[in-house]
């Protein structure tokens, strides 16, 4: 009786483990979907050098256009959980897009570019990407 006991503890273990890790997963796979979303779109360069990088920071760029989604979302391990995931792109003008800029252009003239808070919307939309991923796997049980 004391086996079955512990062998079914070990089931439901094992069972939120893996919801841990698909949540996890679905959590990361959600925040790189908002930042594409909520990239600004002149020729598409910008919105294709979000890259993903796992417990480590991608300093790459693309020259390549209209990536319709994070690059390197491959590189979420099976296990998902315990590791640390880095959105980046690096991009020289990547820091003005999210916190705007003015001043002059290349030619001279005076250029005023608002903020689009790409970074900071996302994070501040994080709790309600959360809930939604665990209710995502939650349903799939």
């Amino acid at each position: 009786m004391a086996g079955s006991f512990s062998a079914g503890v070990k089931r439901r273990v094992e069972d939120r483990k893996r919801r841990l890790h698909a949540a996890g997963r679905e959590f990361v796979l959600d925040i790189g979907d908002r930042l594409i979303e909520g990239s600004p779109v002149v020729t598409g360069r910008f919105r294709s050098n979000w890259y993903l990088g796992v417990d480590n920071v991608v300093r790459t760029t693309t020259e390549l256009v209209d990536i319709p989604h994070v690059n390197n979302l491959e590189t979420i391990p099976e296990k998902a959980g315990g590791h640390v995931y880095y959105f980046s792109n690096a991009l020289p003008y990547a820091m003005r897009i999210e916190y705007g800029f003015r001043g002059p252009d290349s030619l001279g003239r005076v250029y005023n570019q608002p903020p689009a808070m790409v970074v900071g919307l996302t994070i501040g939309e994080s709790p309600q990407i959360a809930r939604r991923a665990a209710a995502k796997v939650k349903a799939g049980r």
